[in-house]
């Protein structure tokens, strides 16, 4: 990609579009699916003699990211009883997915493959959509959540490289990576906290806990785990981070709540949290695996 810029790149992925019967194999029957390279499968919609003519259309494909497609004809297995059909592939670009988004864009880039009679047109979003709104370090990663058009979002840098998103294929455990909080409402990111535990992102519907599926275990770009724990919404003030303690403020501001993080075993130990005013009490909840939570009001 060029013009007003530099550094972008991205992967394109063939896939097959269309697949033309050389020879239609034996003891094929409507129904039957027959698989092929890079996970392609077709699926027999008619058999039109007794010499094995047959129709396929293509059901799926994982697709291809580097190096030459099969050389026509292609055999593909029946998975069946049928077999010995081989086809003329075509493949086609179906989807650009960024690497590297690079900078100094203005106006949209072209689009040039490297290879190939591909065409496609680059975009470029609103100058602010994309911005952060919450930042945060967690496990020597550069964490960019809550932009504007997706505020449920989270972007991770690769380990020790804060401004390095980039990706590969196939994906390494040390990519940046990019994640959204779904819970069947929209959840604004408002703040977050790097604990032993995972990172809690706190957010105005829900408290979660994101690691790598087991409390204390390292989140990546393959093992990516978020459990809602709390089901109070924060605030957007900035939460106050006291030994185990993270104290923050309720959605509309009302409450203050204590997240206490122990292990799951750990007892809850309520406390007020100011001995000298009597009319503030505490309540403890306990969460599997996470935090455990205690209500200041008044």
């Amino acid at each position: 990609m060029a013009v007003g810029g530099s550094g972008a790149a991205a992967l394109a992925t063939l896939t097959p579009t269309a697949a033309a019967v050389v020879v239609g194999g034996s003891l094929m029957n409507v129904g039957d699916t027959l698989t092929g390279p890079a996970g392609t499968i077709l699926r027999v919609t008619a058999v039109t003699g007794p010499g094995g003519g047959i129709s396929v259309v293509v059901v799926s494909s994982f697709g291809l990211t580097g190096g030459n497609t099969p050389v026509n004809p292609v055999l593909f297995t029946n998975t069946r009883t049928g077999g010995g059909a081989t086809f003329n592939l075509t493949w086609g670009v179906t989807t650009v997915g960024i690497t590297s988004p690079g900078t100094g864009y203005g106006p949209a880039p072209n689009v040039v493959f490297s290879s190939g009679a591909a065409a496609a047109t680059a975009a470029l979003g609103s100058p602010t959509s994309g911005n952060p709104t919450v930042p945060a370090f967690h496990q020597q990663r550069l964490m960019q959540m809550g932009p504007i058009a997706a505020p449920n979002q989270l972007n991770a840098s690769q380990p020790g490289a804060f401004f390095n998103f980039n990706v590969t294929n196939p994906v390494q455990a040390d990519n940046a990576f990019q994640g959204t909080l779904n819970s069947g409402q929209l959840n604004t990111i408002q703040s977050a906290v790097s604990q032993p535990q995972g990172l809690i992102i706190l957010s105005d519907r829900l408290a979660w806990l994101v690691n790598g599926g087991s409390a204390g275990s390292p989140f990546n770009a393959i093992a990516l785990v978020a459990n809602a724990q709390i089901f109070n919404g924060a605030a957007a003030l900035p939460p106050i981070v006291a030994v185990d303690d993270v104290l923050y403020v309720q959605a509309k501001g009302s409450i203050v709540r204590d997240m206490i993080l122990q292990l799951p075993e750990a007892g809850p130990t309520p406390e007020p949290i100011s001995p000298c005013s009597p009319h503030i009490y505490s309540t403890a909840f306990r969460f599997s695996n996470g935090p455990m939570l205690k209500n200041h009001s008044s």
